[in-house]
């Protein structure tokens, strides 16, 4: 059987790991915590055109419209009978989300794959990463896509310097020791 001999410093990279996936989840809040807002209010549930889909839902379903909205993402049905205020603070938190979603699977991977060689420094630039994260959430959502830029610097640091550290944790498992020296 073949064993896979972790440095005891690895512990801090499943650490960081772990928070990143729950704060990814943290960010789906926000989203939820928007639809709500958004499309469980007076103002939308008693729009003649929404009570006109919520009725052809009912034929449908026979239930009424789901309370938060679903399936609607930003920009179905349902979203062009939000006001533009609230149509783009759903949406702002949306895409700060799903950003966030797109980019999980590969950071994950080069977090834990550098942190087997590099778990210290896999370790503090996840951190790095959730920081990034954080300032781009609620910059996204706050103020617009147009500040989301500072938090996006930061967090793409990060993966570039994990995504190095994966390049150089390879290369050291590989036996080519002087880009492991790098």
């Amino acid at each position: 059987m073949t064993t896979l001999d972790l440095p005891q410093e690895f512990g801090y990279v499943v650490i960081v790991a772990a928070i990143m996936a729950f704060h990814a989840v943290l960010q789906g809040m926000y989203v939820g915590k928007a639809r709500n807002k958004c499309f469980n209010n007076e103002q939308f549930k008693t729009n003649p055109k929404v009570r006109a889909l919520s009725d052809e839902h009912k034929k449908l379903f026979g239930c009424e419209i789901n309370k938060t909205g679903y399936p609607d993402m930003g920009s179905g049905v349902y979203s062009q009978h939000l006001s533009y205020a609230e149509w783009l603070m759903f949406n702002n938190a949306q895409r700060a989300h799903q950003n966030y979603l797109e980019h999980l699977t590969p950071v994950l991977a080069f977090l834990l794959l550098s942190g087997l060689v590099y778990p210290r420094f896999a370790a503090a630039l996840g951190v790095v990463y959730i920081i990034g994260r954080e300032v781009y959430g609620q910059a996204y959502r706050k103020h617009g896509a147009d500040k989301r830029l500072i938090g996006a610097i930061i967090f793409d640091i990060a993966l570039l310097g994990l995504f190095g550290g994966c390049i150089c944790a390879g290369s050291a498992l590989a036996g080519c020791t002087w880009l492991a020296k790098l």
